[in-house]
């Protein structure tokens, strides 16, 4: 098995792109293949004894928003945004970073990846995450890891945790075999990416 990541070439020939064109109406594999070389270069390249997440978090169609009106502060209820969803991309980066890492935390951040699901042109409530689990000053198992990141999630205002399917977590070694796909599930939250005449997008959040 090799240490050096998954060549795009190797997962191009993979991917159902007839099912993505009919699925988002598009498919730019060249904004893709920019996107999951992206991602690589801030996890970097594999490492078995590194542990890998891949998150799909699913929030609530409207949340409230603190406002100042007439110098008073009040709460509104807006819908869920692109910018209510960056900020829960970013208080999540910032957490469990600051979890896993400690002290580290608090100058650097855990190499991860935020990518926002788009849904007809506004942004409701997917939000897919992958993080490389690196030079922990513990040790975790996979249960545990789990275990911190749903409660991490689900401590966010615009999680709903009521909903037992708002927070899906898969976890496996940094490493790409036949069983578990670094690869895959890399390209699968780029593949809304697109540089095209009537389509420009980038789930990133960068």
């Amino acid at each position: 098995m090799t240490n050096t990541i998954t060549p795009f070439e190797d997962i191009e020939k993979q991917v159902k792109q007839l099912k993505r064109h009919r699925m988002q109406g598009y498919y730019d594999i060249d904004s893709v293949r920019s996107n999951y070389y992206y991602i690589f270069d801030k996890l970097g390249d594999y490492d078995k004894d590194d542990l890998f997440c891949f998150i799909t978090l699913r929030l609530k169609n409207k949340v409230k928003v603190k406002t100042k009106i007439n110098g008073l502060y009040t709460f509104k209820v807006v819908k869920t945004d692109y910018p209510a969803v960056l900020s829960v991309a970013n208080a999540l980066t910032k957490k469990i970073t600051r979890k896993f890492w400690r002290r580290k935390g608090r100058y650097s951040n855990l190499p991860m990846q935020f990518s926002i699901e788009s849904n007809k042109g506004w942004f409701k409530e997917h939000l897919h995450g992958v993080i490389r689990l690196k030079d922990l000053k513990q040790s975790y198992n996979e249960t545990e890891v789990v275990d911190i990141i749903s409660d991490i999630c689900n401590n966010i205002d615009e999680v709903n945790s009521n909903d037992d399917t708002a927070v899906v977590i898969h976890t496996h070694p940094y490493s790409e075999d036949a069983t578990n796909s670094v690869a895959h599930k890399i390209e699968y939250i780029c593949k809304s990416s697109a540089k095209l005449p009537t389509i420009k997008y980038n789930p990133l959040i960068v």
